[in-house]
């Protein structure tokens, strides 16, 4: 049960910050589109090169020459949105089920920079991330497990700070701390911005495997900077999420394939953008968008299976001119809290 849970907090985190997460035109709910353009054309086979040859870039060389004396760059994190996942076994009068939730919104910017003492780097914005996991096993007492994060942000190479608010509980615990906190750099950085590790502040190899999905469809503004929508179809959408999805459903022994989670999908949009500075390739914006919902039941074997899935969130990393603020001087006095 325990690698349940990570499974679905792993799905939820990732659910659209690297597989990921959201950002799109014509969106029901009124979310700005942060790389807007007109997408009407779809792209030829020589833009469609062009690319991949700005994409297969590494995640160091898509910011410029970092290596170089005087370097800088700005990133803009930018995400808002909702996951829910749900699953449900039955057999013999006995329900194991579990539900979870994840709703972030974030606006923050990490200033990268060369200097004459070397690398710095530093971050500020603020951050709202709440989740919940509800565990319903025969013979056991309830678990009920919550994670809340909410005030202003800060990071540097080793930490993610929070001046505001942090609880947690469930499994035993049950923290809560009004003040200021701590936490990892990698553990939050990587999993809440999804940046493919703690080593890297971007990693756009998703847009790349949306290419090769069934029906995805490419389209290119090059009035200005080299800007790239890619729309994926239900069945490509399945593609890239069906792995996680079949892991859940696994978990509890129910085998779905591709098609059945695109059939059973609730399909608004997922469409990936892409804009890179034409002269020199560097990447000037990444955002995602996804609404889609899924669910599926099934019985077999005198058991019957449940999930459902349903993702609403946009997520941007943008290229600013705008650097992150000074840190704090007292970030040596916030207290430490481990994940």
């Amino acid at each position: 049960m325990k690698k349940l849970a990570k499974t679905l907090l792993t799905l939820a985190v990732t659910a659209g910050l690297a597989l990921s997460v959201s950002a799109f035109s014509a969106c029901g709910d009124g979310r700005e589109v942060l790389i807007d353009g007109d997408y009407s054309a779809q792209a030829t086979e020589t833009q469609l090169t062009t690319l991949r040859e700005y994409a297969s870039k590494t995640s160091d060389d898509l910011l410029g020459d970092s290596s170089a004396s005087g370097w800088s760059y700005n990133a803009r994190y930018n995400a808002s949105g909702d996951v829910v996942a749900g699953i449900e076994m039955s057999a013999e009068g006995q329900t194991v089920g579990m539900d979870m939730g994840m709703n972030v919104n974030y606006d923050h910017v990490i200033s990268l920079a060369n200097s004459e003492t070397g690398p710095s780097v530093r971050g500020s914005g603020n951050m709202n991330y709440n989740m919940t996991v509800d565990m319903a096993i025969p013979g056991m007492e309830a678990q009920d497990v919550s994670i809340s994060l909410d005030g202003a942000s800060y990071n540097d190479e080793n930490y993610f700070y929070l001046d505001g608010a942090f609880s947690m509980s469930g499994g035993g615990t049950d923290y809560s701390q009004a003040n200021k906190i701590k936490l990892d750099y990698s553990s939050v950085f990587g999993d809440i911005f999804q940046t493919g590790g703690s080593d890297a502040f971007v990693d756009i190899t998703p847009a790349l495997e949306a290419l090769e999905t069934v029906g995805a469809a490419a389209y290119v503004d090059e009035s200005s900077s080299f800007k790239v929508k890619i729309s994926l179809s239900a069945q490509g959408w399945a593609e890239l999420y069906g792995e996680a999805i079949e892991e859940i459903a696994g978990a509890l022994g129910s085998d779905l394939g591709l098609e059945v989670i695109a059939d059973n999908t609730d399909f608004g949009h997922c469409d990936i953008y892409l804009d890179f500075d034409k002269e020199s390739g560097v990447l000037l914006g990444y955002g995602t968008s996804v609404d889609a919902s899924f669910g599926y039941s099934a019985t077999a074997n005198g058991a019957s299976v449940s999930v459902t899935y349903d993702m609403d969130i946009d997520s941007w990393f943008l290229s600013t001119d705008s650097a992150a603020g000074e840190l704090p001087s007292d970030l040596d006095d916030y207290e430490y809290v481990g994940m």
